[in-house]
């Protein structure tokens, strides 16, 4: 899925790992903040619980970006694990997760 303004592309969620009925693993790149609105959020939230049935949405990032991490429990996912030496781009990750019924964009 993506989000497109004024004709360009400005963020993009890429569902990949989806285990039917039980998780799928959620990530977002964006060029602009402006992409996190209501609409778009229930959207992407609406494809894994909804339209797939999945019962968690499971999520990665590095560990040095604590604006990332806000953000993910911003969204209401929970820590799950701290990866030592497990981020791609080197360092260390964090692992975040939300079930169904934690989600405020689908309720």
């Amino acid at each position: 899925m993506s989000v497109i303004k004024d004709g360009q592309i400005i963020a993009a969620v890429v569902y990949t790992n989806w285990h039917p009925k039980l998780s799928i693993e959620m990530s977002v790149a964006s060029i602009d903040k402006s992409w996190a609105t209501r609409h778009n959020l229930k959207a992407f939230f609406k494809y894994p619980f909804i339209d797939l049935g999945v019962k968690r949405v499971m999520t990665l990032c590095s560990a040095k970006k604590r604006d990332i991490i806000m953000f993910n429990k911003r969204l209401g996912f929970k820590p799950e694990g701290y990866h030592r030496e497990a981020w791609e781009l080197g360092g260390d990750a964090v692992s975040f997760g939300m079930l169904k019924n934690e989600c405020k964009w689908v309720k």
